[in-house]
């Protein structure tokens, strides 16, 4: 999903387990282009990084607009045969792509 915190994070440990298994690919649904460029060094960097080193980015939207995030979710459940999620409890967009998910029959695995 390639958001700052938990999808970079995610996304560094794909790039980790392919150096041991260059069979793992990692496709990254960047939401639009400039995503990123307004974070701080560190995330921005991270982020770039991740964009750059992944077997495939999918670009969502050539620019940002209201639910772009929520598009990014459900081309990502669209996607995919398992959702893992890092969820605490409150409200959004998580939330509703473990329910999409879950309506589309996917495994669902959620740490808190």
């Amino acid at each position: 999903g390639c958001a700052m915190g938990v999808d970079i994070w995610a996304g560094q440990i794909v790039l980790k387990k392919k150096e041991k298994n260059p069979d793992i690919r990692l496709v990254a649904a960047n939401p639009w282009p400039e995503m990123g460029e307004g974070w701080k060094p560190l995330w921005r960097d991270q982020h770039r990084e991740l964009l750059n080193r992944a077997d495939e980015v999918i670009t969502i939207s050539e620019h940002y607009y209201k639910f772009v995030y929520k598009k990014r979710n459900t081309w990502m459940v669209d996607h995919s045969n398992r959702l893992i999620a890092y969820y605490n409890g409150t409200p959004g967009g998580t939330l509703e792509t473990i329910l999409y998910a879950e309506k589309c029959g996917l495994e669902v695995i959620q740490y808190r």
